[in-house]
């Protein structure tokens, strides 16, 4: 009677097979790809979390975004101190009416990216709310190009009369925020898309999308505030 043992135990406790379990196990030694390039496979290693990556990249980015904001209206309370008593409202601030259309605009967008934030189990519900808030969104680009119109003629006079630089800050300001706001009218369109015929929004894009729409909508309230003020 033979005592050798079966083949398949034979190839199962082959040594190289006994060093490899026992690399694993322990953490050391590499993990060959097929050009014997490795890395560590401890299992102290942390493990890549998209989310987290994703909300800090998400939050240098607001941060950037803040700097340009605010130096622009460093510039223009600069600008402001300077002329004193001759500085005047370009047209559209005068207008409270555009300012109101446009802020309410902002503002409905933004509760909605909120909730769609929340119903983010609701796939069906999510994207309509998402839609709703790009439709939103677009209003508030016509408003804004109604008031451009106006910033435009003050800033660019003709018959070379004296530019206005009142006209001309309100319309950087202005223009800056809403270069801005349809990088969101962009976003929002990419998940809508994304989220057609009843697949589930990525969680991570709902929670982007509502960070960065609030930040849009601090921001215009803060320049609505500073520029009808002054």
């Amino acid at each position: 009677m033979s005592t050798r043992a079966p083949e398949g135990l034979q190839a199962h406790f082959r040594p190289s097979r006994i060093r490899k379990d026992d690399q694993l196990a322990t953490g050391h030694g590499e993990s060959h790809g097929p050009r014997g390039g490795g890395r560590d496979l401890g299992k102290g290693a942390p493990e890549f979390d998209e989310h987290e990556v994703n909300t800090f990249g998400m939050s240098i980015f607001l941060g950037s975004l803040a700097m340009i904001f605010g130096a622009t209206l460093a510039a223009y309370g600069i600008f402001r101190w300077r002329e004193g008593e001759s500085w005047t409202a370009a047209e559209p601030f005068r207008n409270l009416l555009s300012i109101a259309l446009a802020t309410a605009a902002l503002v409905a967008c933004d509760l909605l990216v909120a909730r769609a934030r929340r119903r983010e189990t609701a796939p069906a519900d999510a994207r309509r709310l998402t839609l709703a808030s790009l439709l939103l969104a677009l209003v508030y680009m016509v408003v804004q190009g109604w008031n451009w119109a106006a910033l435009l003629g003050a800033a660019v006079p003709e018959g070379g009369q004296r530019i206005s630089m009142e006209a001309t800050l309100f319309l950087v300001l202005t223009f800056t925020h809403a270069v801005h706001v349809l990088g969101g009218v962009i976003a929002n369109t990419v998940i809508v898309v994304r989220s057609r015929d009843g697949r589930a929004p990525r969680r991570v894009a709902l929670e982007l999308n509502y960070r960065y729409w609030r930040f849009l909508t601090i921001v215009w309230a803060v320049i609505a505030v500073v520029l009808i003020a002054t």
